[in-house]
């Protein structure tokens, strides 16, 4: 579950609520592409079993940024879809997620920024950021009733507590 704290501030509480919610919508497993959305280039989360577009990283400049993003989100969403397996990570994986960590060592907050014109977007705006250094990992725009929107943020935003908590228990 999630709790508002200051403003529009969300934060995390110990609840698998929202992932299981989220693996039933988005059952995985889960793979990356390349696309465009407008003018900005992405790297795309997609649920492979259900063919279903879940998010786009946008970047202009910084694609290897983005990269290390949605690998990370990718191998957080399975690491936590296979909880029960405790599957170790690969070494590649484990390279990812220490380069992510090395940029952005959280903890994560999902952030909501609900008025148009703010400096993540024109459109209201779920956003996962790292406590420590304020930067945003993902945002996710909002249509008007988009529930998806909040669930996807807050899904990724526990996956990588778990993951970042998986990988301090690693040798």
């Amino acid at each position: 579950m999630v709790n508002q704290t200051e403003g529009n501030i969300m934060t995390q509480q110990t609840s698998t609520d929202t992932l299981s919610k989220f693996f039933t919508d988005f059952p995985g497993p889960y793979s990356l592409a390349h696309g465009v959305d407008s003018v900005d280039r992405t790297v795309d989360l997609f649920c492979k079993s259900t063919q279903q577009f879940i998010l786009g990283l946008s970047y202009w400049e910084d694609q290897q940024t983005a990269k290390i993003n949605a690998r990370t989100i990718c191998i957080a969403l399975e690491s936590a879809r296979q909880s029960k397996a405790q599957t170790a990570l690969t070494e590649a994986e484990t390279q990812t997620v220490r380069q992510f960590i090395q940029m952005t060592p959280g903890p994560f907050r999902t952030r909501f920024f609900p008025e148009t014109g703010g400096r993540i977007t024109s459109r209201p705006t779920w956003t996962v950021q790292c406590i420590h250094t304020g930067e945003v990992i993902l945002g996710v725009e909002s249509e008007e009733g988009c529930s998806s929107c909040q669930q996807i943020t807050t899904a990724v935003n526990q996956a990588l507590g778990l993951l970042r908590d998986q990988l301090a228990d690693q040798p």
